[in-house]
């Protein structure tokens, strides 16, 4: 499954990028299993948190209509109480071919999450870590271009996480800002 992937990377980057532009987000990710919870309302749920990422959008038709957007993030998740704290994180890779008609953007592509991580120490109970193996996932996405270069959106993931024969539910809904075309 991999093997495609980077073919695909491949392929995408061959595409010319002398007109690739700098593209940056920021998001809120929620859903997923819930991994731990307070007796607040505080919760961490697996592919849940919040996302910074960074990459290159390159247009890929005449009028521009059209692009594929590469992103490299961070999407983590904390919670820290009086007995004790709980961390979520993963490094993201998402390559999206995103088409545009007027101030409405549609996006799919894939994502790459590497070395998923969670991990707690609670007083009362032994500390936990769950070092999940890399995982591949599905992205669809819908963006309301409300100024010329600034995008807010929607974004569904389809994504689990597994290690040492089980596996979580990482699938996320989010909304995110960005620097979209």
């Amino acid at each position: 499954m991999y093997k495609q992937f980077v073919v695909i990377i491949l392929v995408i980057l061959s595409v010319n990028t002398a007109n690739a532009e700098l593209y940056l987000e920021v998001a809120a990710e929620a859903g997923g299993n819930e991994l731990i919870s307070t007796n607040s309302v505080d919760s961490i749920e697996a592919g849940g948190g919040i996302k910074f990422a960074v990459g290159v959008q390159n247009p890929v038709n005449y009028d521009g209509s059209a692009a594929i957007r590469l992103s490299v993030g961070y999407l983590s998740d904390s919670i820290f109480a009086d007995n004790g704290q709980a961390n979520f994180s993963t490094m993201t890779f998402d390559a999206m071919l995103v088409s545009s008609s007027g101030p409405h953007s549609f996006g799919v592509g894939g994502t790459l999450h590497l070395s998923p991580e969670y991990s707690d120490n609670v007083a009362g109970y032994y500390p936990e870590l769950i070092e999940y193996d890399d995982a591949l996932g599905l992205v669809f996405q819908y963006s309301y271009h409300f100024v010329p270069g600034l995008e807010i959106g929607l974004r569904y993931t389809d994504i689990t996480y597994e290690t040492s024969g089980f596996s979580d539910d990482a699938g996320s809904l989010g909304i995110f800002l960005s620097s979209g075309f």
